[in-house]
């Protein structure tokens, strides 16, 4: 018997003002270690979409294990549905982030050891205006599948060896319009530049500040690659995914799907302290430098505790993310 992580989603809205036959989605998630043993969740984070079950660093030779039941009139009924991985391109945002540093005047470099606050702003909006969200953002697997006839549908995803380490996410998906399937990629595409793009930005950009001033990567993965910060990056990617899906409707048997359909989204940090060494090559030497300067203002200045300590970085990082939750 599956004992599911996730069960439909909260807050939804439904397609048909009054439905007759409501469909159903469950999913869960087992990740197992290169040892052959099941190994728990770190974080099961509430959100007001439902839970991000997230794993805070997996070794490589882990591999997932993943069921789901597609319902239809509370039965389970044989469907389709698709499975997406993404993980954050991290060194690609740091080459980004690299870029737009180079291009630093000697005034606004000069300018960082003693108000950093708007150069930081200057290279992160630099950042988000050149950040392509199907680079930013990687697809690493996607496939589409179809339950049994009573519903259910199980299947493995091995980890290989060559995946890129960093922060990871895997999205069931089980919604679609029999009649008619549309993405509404105007709504995606404004919620990548006005808010995921900028925070991905700013993400990256405390990551290489907390690299220029811990030194050894193990602190980085600590400070910055929490399951906290996984699952919010998951959530982004949550919300980035709703509006690309698009209009969902009736499925085959003329049950409703609420709007976006149904989605649920898991989090894991794969191999994350050689991922704070691949962003830290990324950086040239002089850029390094001039990062480090912007933690030491911080900490003469007495703002909150240095970045080294790992508190400004995770405080940047949960206001950062509060704002795209809708927080103040």
């Amino acid at each position: 018997m599956v004992d599911w992580k996730q069960e439909n989603n909260k807050q939804v809205e439904w397609v048909a003002s009054d439905p007759d036959c409501f469909t159903g989605f469950k999913s869960n998630v087992n990740i197992i270690g290169p040892d052959g043993r099941n190994i728990n969740a770190t974080l099961n984070q509430q959100t007001d979409y439902g839970v991000t079950p997230t794993w805070e660093n997996l070794e490589e030779g882990s591999k997932i294990e993943w069921d789901v039941k597609t319902e239809s009139e509370d039965e389970g009924k044989t469907d389709r549905f698709n499975i997406e991985m993404t993980m954050l391109d991290s060194l690609y945002v740091a080459k980004i982030v690299n870029t737009a540093m180079n291009e630093l005047s000697d005034e606004q470099m000069e300018q960082i050891v003693s108000d950093p606050e708007p150069i930081i702003q200057l290279v992160s909006e630099k950042v988000a205006e050149r950040l392509k969200p199907e680079l930013a953002m990687k697809t690493i697997y996607s496939a589409i599948f179809e339950t049994d006839s009573v519903g259910m549908a199980h299947g493995e995803i091995e980890i290989p060896a060559q995946w890129p380490k960093g922060a990871y996410n895997i999205m069931f998906h089980y919604g679609y319009h029999a009649q008619s399937e549309k993405a509404d990629l105007g709504k995606a595409v404004d919620f990548w530049f006005y808010e995921m793009g900028p925070m991905i930005a700013e993400i990256i950009i405390h990551i290489i500040l907390a690299i220029a001033t811990a030194g050894a990567s193990l602190a980085i993965s600590a400070v910055i690659f929490t399951a906290s910060i996984l699952a919010d990056l998951a959530y982004m990617q949550y919300r980035f995914a709703l509006d690309g899906y698009g209009l969902a409707g009736l499925n085959k048997y003329d049950c409703v799907f609420p709007q976006g359909g149904w989605n649920h989204i898991y989090a894991f940090g794969y191999e994350t302290e050689e991922a704070a060494e691949e962003i830290d090559a990324e950086i040239d030497l002089e850029n390094m430098e001039l990062i480090a300067a912007m933690d030491n203002y911080i900490a003469t200045r007495g703002l909150v505790a240095s970045v080294g300590t790992g508190v400004i970085g995770i405080t940047l990082l949960l206001i950062t993310l509060n704002k795209l939750k809708g927080g103040k």
